[in-house]
């Protein structure tokens, strides 16, 4: 403010009017000229002849001018020097007046230097003086009022500076009345603080009446016309009203135009402020056009050095920002700092604020340790400067929690935002914008801490306010929408979120119109939340749009263009598409490289990015790889103990964990858990998060009591912070329940699939791919359960989901292929099955181009297990090496799906009789499970489980029993006893027994078995039908035939129950029925099961099927039984034709088939031909078995039946007794095979006349069947018999009559009175009579015999 005193006439009138003439330099802004002039002047007095007393007021006045002059260019310095000199003049004077004013330049340069203290100090003084001189009523007074309300504004103390600014306003309108230029002044201040305060109606109202009075008063153009509608501007700005602000500035800069031309600081003033506007409707391009001339002016004006440029270069900087333009904001901001250290001291407000933008664009460059740097510096000076007590110190502790909440230092952020928050509602009421804005921040720290409920109070209290003080259609209003939305999208509802993102989206639109960034995020976020709710349709149409309006606002290489390709990759990634994925990726990643350097956070989220998609792709080495540069980069920006961190160990370990490396996997997540816990504390998602995916490496390890605890752990702390509906609560009861259908508790993996069901359609709705999942896996139970067409309902349901979301190529899609096909296949629909892999597959080439796909693998092994059941082993094979190559490829050796290869190709090597070659892939496949999983998993189970298999095969009991008994060990502590996996142990164990023909203890296993089958599946499941029919075979072998045949139906009813008649389950039942007929001489009957049997296997594989040749075989066997040796032969050569087709010569089958021929060449008496089919068998059999193997000792039992029927007596010895050797060697001495082989001996021993030896033979025989068989069972009755025989060839009639009743009598309790060997032994009895001339009896027994015959 110039001085306006009149100096006296008696100054000479050149100097009066060169004095004049300066004044109006100043009062345009001239300050360079004026002050030239000024001091010129100050010389022409100096130089006068008399110094009166008119020359020293006007040395005075020109001190005081030159004094607002340098107030005016921010040269506090030179200005208190000039105050000094005038207060010098002043006191020669004597003149209270001036010293009053000397005072009020004091305390102007005071308030100017901050120190508002001192300030009021001059003011109050030079208020007291005034008072003094003229009373209450004076303008000067007024002015004093005016300025003391300015400290008070400058502290704050609003209240107080109101009260101030009343006052002067109440004096200059009783002085002045209103047409008074300070009157107007006064308003615009008393609605400056109203602005301040948040009152913004208040202010425009008083903003209005200062209009008006100047209107009234000015007409108008006028400079005061225009500073009111500047003000009315200020106000809409801070609205977020643009347009409305910008129309004011409009108006205020034509006014002023038209008063001061182009070149004037009020027009570059007014061009800054329309930058600004410009900056907030993101039209950046004008932005710094508006700032740029603003620069131009005020650099011709005032020079490089001055504040108001640096407060040009800032705003340039802040568009620079918006622009992600960090680099340039820099230098901008770097100019205007080192502008205010050329004119400041350290410690000034400009200079934070440079400070603060600087902070600004190395926060958005992700170098939070230099802007926490740049903040701190602000906030040190800040709070040098002013009270502790300041708005301008709360937006430091803002700036500083900002960096903390993205450091994730969430505690030390709610602590700052706190801080922020008490100092605003001390300076301001509740209802204030800024208050509203520290609840939306504290809001947003509640919700990364997982705190929702909190978090949405605090967002709820910012609406509220902002609310009430600004209506509904303003933009701050729509950012309190947009944060409630994204913490109901991170709760899951998100029909609530899409309510709220759409309101945020109606204001913007309504507010800033179509272009805008804030329209263009609303889009990308409604986008999130269709992701979310697996709606990716809409999810893309939406990224789109935000893509394509966010590239119309900004360059291509804008962080929002590389956020929009980011999301339109995720969406592709989820869709299965992974070329569009990566390109969208690497778009966005060359854009960040472009804006960031190589260590920015935004990079690292690139690299994981593209790592997912490798994750997907089973590229997981590549995967890690990116996952491992993306930690590098988050490691070097934010040190260990960060989020970001935890993710990136989080993202390693579960690439790691699908490699199977389960303890590198859990090292890596438990990392990620100690950083959430140590940032977090406990009750929090991130921590849950980390716990269930520990629980899912336990879950694979087979620990499942281990994942049950992870996983309820994780249940546990998102029930308490999510609460029940929410789809990490689906997930969790999903996961158990997956625990539970492992450990074979289906009734509890069904109920806790269908717990998580419930949950995601009330989340998701029906149509989404979490439920896609979650029928699938009710259908995995079901599978379980043997419950197919259940399965089938559920796969099916599945499906029809499936394709409405995914469309039908995604691998999602291929995957249920997958699965339904695996349910055909058990319903013995081969072609069914075979189609829908095929479909899998054909998914999965159209997807990627390539067979080298995980799905692809699955299907190739699922085509595979396909061909074994058809016993197409050839294909089988080849489809198991190409699916064992897919996975080398991708996975490498060391893998569980590599096994699984080996283990399969094992498989069929068994069916094929190659026993060493089973043995070798089962061990390649044991190796690798060992060194996955360690010891200690149902994997290695199942590995000792074949491998003991084999054993038993070879008649390595021993062996065997000591590896199902490993087996067990795993079992039992990983399931408990009530598994079905542990019932098959004990089903291995049986088997066992049955080879070594120790059927009571085989009987016993299969009865545990039977008991935890029942316990687990209940009554109608396919392992409790397998169980019936292998204690039937043990019935079987121990002559209990009713026994059998009781166990027999049991499993058939099942069977039929499950399957339907056209089953191969079934059809294996009637064969099983059929062959204890044929055992029981119910030979028609027997005949008819086989046929059963036949027709079904016929229907199911077609004629070339070795379940078909097997039959073949059983119907021969019954036809050489019943004499009618053609027929059998034809039988056994078709079932020989079919086993040559499938298994070539070198297998057992074909062996068996030789066996029968021979058996009937025999009993044709053609014993060269079954002697020639012998010789074939046993060098099969030797090629296949070597030496030593049982199969070898009954080739030459066989072959020593022949010469028996040759009457070759030595050479049989010489054969039986080879069998008998081998026998034991494989046996030990208490095996049915044994007792056979001496039974045998026996009997030729009794051909050649050695009775005594061939009674020894027969009576060991005897005692291992007995202690085998028990007592009721038709071999050991054929023992009986065969002692009978040779007492009769010895005429030891009675014994030998006793030894055929001991016979007679066991074959009738075993197989009733209607038996060929009951009529033989009739026979036997009558011939003994005969022998003893007991005719009558003999007649009576031999008609018996008759009878029966």
């Amino acid at each position: 403010m110039m001085a306006n005193q009149d100096t006296n006439s008696t100054i000479s009138q050149p100097i009066q009017s060169f004095y004049n003439m300066v004044k109006n330099y100043g009062n345009d802004l001239n300050y360079s000229q004026a002050l030239s002039y000024y001091i010129h002047a100050l010389d022409k007095i100096q130089f006068s002849v008399e110094t009166t007393i008119d020359s020293r007021q006007l040395r005075f006045d020109i001190y005081l001018n030159i004094c607002d002059i340098y107030i005016e260019q921010h040269e506090q310095m030179l200005a208190d020097k000039l105050c000094r000199e005038a207060l010098n003049v002043a006191n020669e004077l004597q003149e209270q007046e001036k010293i009053s004013l000397c005072l009020d330049r004091k305390g102007k340069i005071k308030r100017l230097q901050y120190d508002t203290k001192e300030a009021l100090v001059y003011l109050k003084k030079s208020l007291d003086m005034k008072l003094k001189l003229y009373g209450n009523n004076n303008l000067e007074v007024s002015s004093s009022y005016h300025q003391i309300g300015l400290i008070y504004d400058n502290q704050c103390q609003y209240d107080e500076a109101i009260l101030m600014y009343k006052k002067s306003f109440n004096i200059c309108l009783s002085v002045a009345g209103y047409n008074h230029p300070n009157i107007v002044r006064l308003c615009n201040k008393i609605g400056n603080i109203n602005h301040k305060q948040g009152k913004c109606n208040e202010a425009l109202l008083m903003f209005q009446k200062s209009l008006n009075i100047t209107l009234s008063a000015f007409g108008d153009n006028h400079p005061d016309i225009a500073t009111s509608y500047n003000n009315i501007a200020s106000v809409y700005y801070k609205q977020c009203k643009y347009k409305a602000a910008l129309s004011m500035y409009e108006k205020s800069l034509s006014i002023k135009l038209s008063i001061f031309g182009c070149n004037h600081l009020q027009i570059a003033i007014i061009y800054d402020n329309i930058g600004c506007v410009y900056n907030s409707l993101c039209k950046y391009d004008e932005a710094i056009s508006m700032h740029q001339k603003s620069l131009d002016i005020n650099l011709s004006i005032l020079g490089h050095s001055h504040p108001i440029v640096a407060q040009v270069y800032n705003n340039i900087a802040a568009v620079n920002n918006y622009q992600g333009k960090y680099d340039e904001a820099i230098l901008m901001s770097r100019k205007s700092l080192n502008i205010y250290l050329s004119i400041y001291d350290h410690d000034h407000l400009d200079i934070a604020s440079s400070y603060d933008f600087i902070g600004l664009a190395y926060f958005n460059q992700g170098k939070y340790d230099q802007a926490l740097l740049m903040y701190q510096t602000s906030h040190n000076i800040t709070l040098s400067v002013l009270d502790h007590y300041h708005p301008d110190v709360a937006t430091t502790y803002n700036n500083i929690a900002s960096v903390y909440l993205n450091q994730c230092k969430y505690n030390e952020a709610l602590s700052m935002y706190y801080k922020s928050l008490k100092i605003r509602l001390s300076v301001f009421d509740y209802n204030h914008l800024d208050v509203a804005i520290s609840y939306n921040n504290i809001g947003t720290v509640y919700g990364n801490l997982c705190q929702y409920d909190v978090a949405i109070s605090m967002l709820r209290k910012s609406l509220d306010i902002s609310l009430s003080l600004l209506g509904h259609d303003n933009v701050i209003v729509a950012t309190s929408y947009y944060s409630i939305g994204y913490i109901n999208d991170k709760q899951c509802k998100y029909n609530e979120a899409l309510i709220m993102y759409r309101k945020s989206l109606d204001i913007f639109l309504a507010v800033v119109g179509l272009n805008h960034p804030e329209i263009a995020k609303l889009y990308s976020n409604i986008g999130l939340v269709y992701s979310h709710q697996g709606i990716y349709d809409q999810a893309l149409l939406m990224y789109q749009k935000s893509l394509k309006m966010t590239l119309s606002i900004f360059d291509h290489n804008h962080p929002d263009v590389a956020t929009s390709y980011d999301r339109i990759g995720d969406i592709n990634n989820r869709q299965g598409n992974y070329t569009q994925a990566l390109s969208m990726f690497q778009k966005s990643f060359n854009i960040k490289l472009s804006i960031y350097n190589h260590k920015h956070p935004q990079i690292a989220k690139s690299y994981n990015n593209m790592a997912l998609v490798y994750c997907y792709q089973s590229k997981y080495n590549q995967a890690i790889s990116l996952y491992q540069k993306s930690l590098n980069i988050i490691l070097s920006v934010f040190g260990y103990n960060h989020l970001d961190v935890a993710m990136s160990y989080n993202n390693i370990g579960l690439a790691i964990f699908h490699q199977n490396k389960y303890d590198e996997a859990i090292s890596m997540y438990q990392k990620s858990l100690d950083i959430s816990l140590s940032l977090l504390g406990h009750n929090n998602t991130n921590v849950a998060t980390s716990y269930l995916n520990i629980g899912s490496i336990k879950k694979d390890q087979g620990k499942y009591d281990e994942a049950l605890t992870m996983y309820q752990k994780s249940l546990d702390i998102f029930l308490s912070v999510v609460g029940h509906n929410h789809h990490y609560i689906a997930m969790l009861y999903n996961n158990i329940g997956s625990v539970n259908n492992h450990q074979g508790k289906y009734d509890g993996a069904l109920w806790l699939y269908q717990k998580s069901l419930s949950v995601t359609l009330l989340v998701f709705g029906h149509n989404h791919r979490e439920v896609v999942t979650l029928y699938n896996n009710i259908a995995s139970v079901y599978y379980n359960q043997s419950k197919y067409n259940e399965a089938l309902s559920m796969l099916q349901k599945s499906l029809s989901i499936g394709l409405s979301v995914f469309g039908h190529d995604h691998l999602n899609i291929a995957n249920l292929y997958n699965n339904i096909g695996y349910i055909y296949n058990n319903l013995c629909q081969y072609d069914e099955a075979i189609d829908m892999h095929r479909k899998s597959i054909d998914i999965n080439l159209s997807l990627h181009g390539h067979s080298n796909d995980v799905i692809v693998a699955a299907s190739y092994n699922s085509i595979g297990n396909i061909n074994y059941k058809q016993c197409k082993y050839d294909e089988a094979i080849f489809m198991f090496r190409q699916s064992l190559d897919i996975y080398l490829s991708l996975v490498g050796h060391n893998h569980p799906n590599v096994a699984a290869s080996y283990h399969q190709i094992g498989l069929i090597n068994e069916h094929q009789g190659k026993y060493d070659e089973a043995l070798f892939m089962h061990q390649k496949s044991l190796n690798i499970r060992l060194s996955v999983f360690g010891h200690n998993h149902c994997d290695v189970a199942t590995s000792y489980d074949r491998i003991g298999f084999i054993n038993c095969k070879q008649g390595h009991y021993d062996i065997a029993l000591s590896l199902y008994q490993k087996s067990l060990t795993i079992y039992l502590p990983v399931l408990g006893h009530n598994h079905s996996y542990v019932a098959k142990v004990y089903d291995y164990i049986a088997s066992g027994y049955c080879e070594q023909s120790k059927y009571i203890e085989a009987l016993l296993m299969y009865e545990k078995s039977l008991s935890i089958i029942l316990s687990v599946f209940g009554h109608n499941h396919v392992d409790v039908a397998d169980t019936y029919n292998n204690i039937g075979t043990v019935y079987d072998k121990l002559c209990r035939y009713d026994e059998a045949i009781s166990m027999y139906r049991k499993s058939l009813d099942i069977n039929l129950s499950l399957y339907g008649h056209n089953n191969t389950k079934v059809a294996t039942s009637y064969n099983n029925i059929g062959f204890i007929n044929y055992h029981q001489c119910k030979y028609d009957e027997a005949f008819t099961m086989y046929r059963k049997s036949l027709h079904i296997f016929l229907a199911v594989f077609g004629r070339n099927h070795p379940d078909v040749a097997s039959l073949y075989s059983n119907m021969g066997l019954v036809s050489y039984s019943q004499g009618k040796y053609d027929e059998a032969l034809s039988m056994y050569h078709k079932s020989l034709n079919i086993t040559l087709l499938f298994f070539g010569y070198h297998h057992p089958d074909v062996v068996t088939s030789y066996n029968n021929i021979a058996a009937v060449y025999n009993y044709q008496c053609k014993y060269n031909e079954a002697l020639s089919i012998l010789q074939k068998s046993l060098k099969i059999t030797l090629s296949v078995h070597g030496h030593n193997h049982s199969d070898v000792a009954t080739l030459y039992n066989n072959i020593a039946s022949v010469y028996c029927n040759q009457s070759k007596y030595n050479e049989a010895l010489l054969m039986f007794q080879k069998a008998l050797n081998i026998r034991l060697s494989v046996f030990g001495q208490n095996h049915l095979d044994v007792a056979i082989s001496y039974g045998n001996i026996g009997s030729v021993y009794d051909h050649v006349f050695k009775y005594d030896k061939a009674i020894s033979m027969i009576q060991k025989s005897l005692d291992i069947s007995l202690s085998l068989l028990g007592y009721n069972n038709t071999y050991v009755a054929t023992l009986y018999n065969d002692i009978g025989l040779v007492n009769y060839h010895q005429c030891k009639y009675d014994e030998a009559i006793s030894m055929y009743q001991i016979s007679l009598d066991i074959f009738l309790s075993v197989v009733g009175d209607n038996h060929p060997d009951v009529a033989k032994l009739y026979s036997n009895i009558s011939l003994v009579n005969s022998r003893q001339d007991k005719y009558d009896e003999r007649l009576s027994v031999y008609q018996r015999s008759v009878n029966v015959e």
